[in-house]
């Protein structure tokens, strides 16, 4: 064990994203509660090895500006700060956040990159991913009461422009609720990621997302029946140089 929160103001309830370490091997991730200025509305944090342990620093308390009720894990860019998201507060919506976090002689300071509004979209779930072009992606909820879809921000030097490049539909049902980890893409661009419920079973699926000159095309790649290859994934994927895919779920059913 490297460290066992309090439920103080150190964290509680680790998100059941992957952690991602910095250059000299320290660790960062996201709690879902407990920070000095809201319980419930979340922090960041890091762990640091030292002295044959490990050390933690809350490196931000969550505002509601930033996105509160943090969906799982952060992840670096390209300049080494740390990106994430909430899926309630940022702005007046309170429909959840994009959120910036760079490194500086006197700690971590906090940017909201977008916020997002409650039509026709809202509710980012889940972790995001960056592509090499520095764009950021994810899922998110609408309106519809769980059926909603991918998300793309694209940078300028004007803000973050949301496009959506892919809406779930009754033919590739989304769901997606409490789905950890994020989106990851092979070399030519392609998006993979899962959804935690729906599909043939109603019990989740991994599906793939093409981009093309007219948009970005959908393929599914599994339904999880609930048999030996389980259900209802909900900590994201990992890919390998092969392009193989490789997650874990969170229920099988006995044979």
């Amino acid at each position: 064990m490297l460290y066992a929160f309090t439920g103080g103001n150190d964290g509680d309830s680790p998100s059941n994203g992957a952690v991602v370490f910095d250059a000299v091997r320290n660790l960062y991730g996201t709690t879902i509660w407990g920070n000095d200025i809201d319980y419930y509305w979340g922090l960041v944090y890091q762990l640091t090895p030292s002295g044959g342990g490990w050390t933690e620093t809350v490196i931000h308390n969550l505002h509601w500006a930033d996105g509160i009720s943090p969906v799982p894990g952060v992840i670096f860019d390209a300049s080494g700060n740390l990106v994430g998201a909430g899926e309630e507060g940022g702005g007046s919506y309170g429909c959840g956040a994009i959120f910036q976090l760079t490194p500086g002689q006197s700690g971590w300071t906090a940017n909201t990159l977008f916020s997002f509004t409650c039509t026709p979209y809202e509710l980012p779930t889940g972790g995001i991913g960056l592509d090499r072009s520095g764009n950021i992606y994810g899922k998110f909820d609408s309106n519809n009461w769980g059926v909603g879809g991918m998300y793309q921000l694209t940078p300028s030097p004007y803000g973050w422009t949301m496009n959506i490049i892919h809406s779930f539909t009754t033919q590739d049902p989304g769901g997606g609720w409490w789905q950890g980890g994020g989106p990851v893409f092979d070399r030519n661009g392609s998006l993979y990621d899962t959804t935690y419920s729906e599909g043939a079973y109603g019990m989740g699926t991994v599906f793939k997302l093409t981009p093309g000159s007219g948009g970005w095309s959908y393929s599914s790649l599994h339904d999880f029946t609930g048999g030996l290859d389980g259900s209802n994934p909900d900590a994201g994927l990992a890919i390998d140089t092969q392009g193989n895919l490789y997650g874990d779920n969170r229920v099988r059913r006995r044979q």
